[in-house]
């Protein structure tokens, strides 16, 4: 787990199907830059906690997801 600020909300121009209706954020972690699936509804400058890797996408119902942010502090 890590906890990043969200930067901004993504509006993707196509998205995999497994991932409709899903909205993606960029979050960052100390200078490292996450883009993850929104399950919680945060916006810019929210804290998240972020899930990554296989955890991810189980949180995600196995979508291709390699982060998702499941909580806001």
């Amino acid at each position: 787990m890590k906890i990043g600020t969200v930067k901004e909300l993504l509006a993707p121009a196509r998205l995999n199907p497994a991932l409709q209706g899903v909205a993606l954020l960029l979050a960052e972690v100390g200078t490292e830059r996450i883009t993850a699936a929104d399950l919680v509804g945060a916006k810019p400058g929210d804290r998240v906690v972020l899930l990554t890797g296989p955890a991810a996408a189980s949180v995600t119902m196995q979508a291709p997801a390699d982060a998702a942010a499941i909580a806001i502090l």
